[in-house]
């Protein structure tokens, strides 16, 4: 898969091999089910994660990471051994930059890395979007034009609307999908 993030700062952060903090985002599957996952920076805001073998050398690749940023730098590179990509936050925090051209410029990332996919028997390409952020109108889902999707499903109050024409699916997750036990309601959640 690719991975974006927003900036080369996150990504780098996010690379970074660290005995003092881990912000990999396979540090669960890391410590849950003892993958042994090593990082490689390639260049400021890019860089890849990889399966390592016994000795902690990298074995196999499984997701290359890149900064949104950073992406224009190697549209020409070839990611066709990819079948997600995966853009964290795409939804920018109140006061954080952005570009008019974000959702230009991921669905020229998407046809790049889709190119003559299905021609040689591949399945389609999948793009998820994350965010934890609620805004709806945002350049992403603008080039999209899901935005109004996405209202009719906040005005449903229902969690999931499927486009089937589109092969889209939109996901609210909400608290009620993904409950406070009594046991964790302590802190904030009380």
């Amino acid at each position: 898969m690719i991975y974006i993030k927003r900036t080369d700062d996150d990504v780098d952060l996010i690379l970074r091999e660290d005995d003092r903090i881990d912000a990999s985002p396979y540090k669960a599957l890391k410590r849950d089910k003892n993958i042994r996952v090593v990082s490689s920076s390639i260049d400021k805001g890019f860089g890849a994660y990889y399966e390592a073998d016994e000795e902690g050398n990298p074995k196999r690749l499984l997701c290359y990471v890149i900064s949104f940023n950073r992406m224009k730098s190697y549209k020409g590179f070839d990611f066709s051994d990819c079948d997600f990509i995966i853009f964290d936050e795409f939804i920018p925090q109140i006061g954080e930059r952005i570009k008019r051209a974000e959702g230009e410029q991921l669905l020229d990332l998407y046809m790049t890395v889709s190119r003559d996919r299905v021609k040689r028997g591949r399945a389609p390409l999948k793009l998820i979007l994350f965010a934890n952020a609620e805004q709806i109108s945002t350049p992403v889902t603008t080039e999209l034009e899901i935005v109004d999707d996405m209202a009719d499903l906040t005005a449903s109050g229902q969690t999931h609307l499927y486009i089937e024409e589109r092969d889209i699916l939109l996901h609210h997750i909400t608290n009620e999908e993904v409950p406070i036990s009594e046991q964790e309601k302590v802190g904030i959640y009380k």
